[in-house]
C-alpha cells in the first residue's frame, strides 16, 4: 500500500487539512488541501464522499494549517501523522 490520505480537522475553528503520502515518491506526507470555515466544510464533505478517514485533532490541525498546500508536513508533526497513517494502513489491511 503506497498511497495514504487523511483529513484532519479542528472542530470549533472549522479548519480542515487534507494529507497525502506516497512513500515511493515523497520523503514525507504533503498537504493536499487546507482551508477554514466554508472551504473546510467542502474539504470535509469530499472526504466523507470518498470514505476517506477523518481525524479530529485540534492541535495538529492548527499546526498543519500554517503549511502551504503541496508542501511537506513539518518534522514536529511526523509522529502524530505517522500514527494516523498507521491506523489507516492497518484498517485497509483488514478489508
Amino acid at each position: 500500500m503506497k498511497n495514504y490520505e487523511s483529513f484532519i480537522r479542528k472542530k470549533k475553528a472549522k479548519i480542515a487539512i487534507a494529507l497525502g503520502y506516497d512513500k515511493e515518491k515523497n520523503s514525507a506526507p504533503q498537504i493536499l488541501a487546507s482551508g477554514h470555515n466554508l472551504i473546510a466544510e467542502k474539504i470535509i464533505k469530499e472526504a466523507e464522499k470518498h470514505s476517506i478517514h477523518i481525524e479530529q485533532n485540534n492541535e495538529l490541525a492548527e499546526l498543519l494549517s500554517i503549511v502551504e498546500v503541496n508542501q511537506y508536513i513539518p518534522p514536529e508533526a511526523y509522529e502524530a501523522v505517522a500514527q494516523i497513517l498507521t491506523y489507516i494502513y492497518d484498517r485497509k489491511k483488514d478489508v
